[in-house]
């Protein structure tokens, strides 16, 4: 009888502003031709996800509904991001900004979680410490910064914070090709997906 195989759900955010192409996406678009399953052992979900709240609340627990993930990597791009980032925490209220749909949240907080801080349960000191074994540069972040990528972090924290990690890409240029983006988000899953299962 065949095994049914853990599910990995990796995400991205479509375009916004100054981003028509968002590299979070452009980057997690690839991993399905990576080799990731095989490697692994696992089934690939991905999925781009618009930029506005209303999508996040909707998309993100049907996701976790659906597929009940062994992991769910969520991935944004940074202006400021000079290399991948991994959050660690995200927040409930203090969102300001406003969605590609033009909409806001009322006075700034988050409608689906009760706690005001999360943080993940997952060791990114570990996985940045394993990542430099194969030459990779990771820095790691308490501050999400109140838009769309630290909601959806919160989102999924508020459902499970044990598997779940966000990560920040750079903006696509020569030295982050969205190829090499998905290269790191790749090994960030794999050094992950090791932790959770040695756990």
């Amino acid at each position: 009888m065949e095994t049914k195989r853990p599910v990995i759900v990796a995400t991205g955010f479509g375009p916004f502003g100054i981003h028509s192409k968002n590299a979070s996406w452009e980057a997690v678009s690839l991993l399905p031709h990576m080799n990731l399953e095989e490697e692994c052992d696992v089934t690939l979900v991905t999925k781009e996800i618009p930029v506005a709240y209303d999508e996040v609340n909707k998309i993100v627990p049907e996701l976790w509904k659906k597929y009940n993930p062994v992991l769910m990597v969520h991935a944004g791009v940074s202006h400021i991001a000079k290399e991948i980032t991994l959050e660690s925490c995200a927040n409930r209220s203090g969102y300001c900004g406003v969605d590609v749909k033009e909409c806001k949240l009322i006075d700034g907080i988050h409608c689906l979680g009760q706690e005001e801080h999360i943080k993940t349960n997952i060791d990114l000191e570990l996985i940045r410490s394993e990542a430099k074994q194969f030459s990779a540069n990771l820095h790691i972040s308490d501050d999400a910064s109140r838009y769309l990528c630290e909601y959806i972090y919160y989102t999924s924290l508020s459902i499970n914070c044990g598997r779940t990690i966000f990560l920040h890409v750079p903006m696509i240029n020569e030295e982050y090709s969205p190829l090499k983006i998905a290269e790191h988000i790749k090994l960030i899953i794999k050094l992950a997906l090791k932790q959770l299962r040695q756990t």
